[in-house]
């Protein structure tokens, strides 16, 4: 199913599966549950609306148009997101709440448009930098709670959007974490990372490889 009117307002109520979508231009509104697969081309999903990625279901964002979160919107993520294609993610005054997986399966820009509140990621889940040999940018805030873990596997995850975190940051080489938004702890202070040997590391702005550690150590 296609969903391919660009002054359409698509609203989801109840659980939609049974089918694949592909959700190419227009608006998603709403409070509904995905169980099934959706490709995100185009669009966006705005307003004081809200849609669940089921724990089965998997959205996939694809192709090379903007894909826009913003004004209010909740999107919930129980399953998988797959930030994928050449396009970017962009929006402002909305949330994501991951307690899934979120694959950075591309180098791309999830992108904050300097107008409104940024746009807050409260992970408890995975986000994971999978593939890509550049830069996956976040310009959101990334507010990573225990037991939520954030992974470079690959490339560099540049995280700019600052945040507050008590979860678990991970790299391995090739990957690299790049704090250039600082992260602070949950009393306010910047956020003290400690290698494997338990040597500080300050890092704001500088590529970290080789790192594990929590928000709060």
């Amino acid at each position: 199913t296609r969903l391919d009117n660009a002054s359409f307002t698509y609203t989801f109520t109840g659980t939609t599966g049974g089918s694949s979508l592909t959700f190419n231009s227009g608006l998603i509104a709403g409070s509904g549950t995905l169980s099934d697969g959706m490709e995100w081309k185009g669009g966006g999903m705005s307003g004081g609306h809200s849609l669940t990625i089921g724990p089965d279901a998997t959205l996939t964002l694809s192709g090379t148009a903007v894909k826009t979160l913003a004004n209010g919107f909740t999107l919930n993520n129980q399953g998988t997101f797959v930030f994928g294609g050449t396009g970017n993610f962009a929006g402002s005054n909305a949330t994501l709440n991951n307690s899934g997986l979120i694959d950075l399966a591309v180098d791309g820009l999830w992108d904050y448009p300097n107008s409104g509140a940024r746009n807050q990621v409260n992970n408890t889940g995975t986000i994971r930098k999978s593939a890509g040999d550049g830069t996956t940018t976040i310009e959101f805030a990334v507010n990573d709670q225990s037991p939520g873990r954030v992974e470079a596997l690959a490339g560099s995850l540049r995280l700019t959007g600052g945040g507050v975190s008590d979860g678990v940051f991970h790299c391995v080489s090739p990957g690299g974490l790049d704090f250039a938004g600082g992260h602070p702890r949950r009393d306010g202070r910047r956020l003290l990372h400690r290698n494997r040997a338990g040597a500080g590391l300050w890092r704001n702005g500088a590529v970290v490889r080789g790192f594990h550690g929590r928000g709060h150590v």
